[in-house]
């Protein structure tokens, strides 16, 4: 999902982190507008202050739920990054916004 993303916006940067080696479980690092004035800061809050706010479906989720996504599963996709995503979801917005929207399931049809 992350790797689509690349291609859609020339803005989106993901930057691979090779000091964890080949562990799965590592996020990478991710911008849209490129980084804010506050670096470094990682492991003291518990969460990158640079990344953007990722919405599945109208509710805010985290890095790991989209890593994990599959991409036959979305619907539609939207990157916001300008002063229309503060308007919309406050200071969250501040370093860009993607919203997700999923595939619903067809009636009758559980799977």
């Amino acid at each position: 999902m992350i790797q689509s993303l690349r291609s859609l916006d020339p803005s989106f940067s993901v930057f691979e982190n090779n000091r964890m080696g080949s562990n799965p479980n590592q996020l990478p690092d991710i911008e849209i507008q490129g980084r804010t004035s506050i670096l470094g800061l990682k492991e003291q809050l518990g969460n990158d202050p640079n990344l953007p706010l990722f919405i599945l479906d109208g509710f805010q989720t985290s890095l790991q739920i989209i890593m994990n996504l599959d991409i036959n599963r979305v619907e539609s996709l939207t990157i916001l990054k300008d002063a229309a995503s503060t308007a919309i979801y406050g200071s969250r917005a501040a370093n860009g916004v993607i919203v997700i929207e999923t595939k619903k399931p067809k009636a009758g049809e559980l799977r």
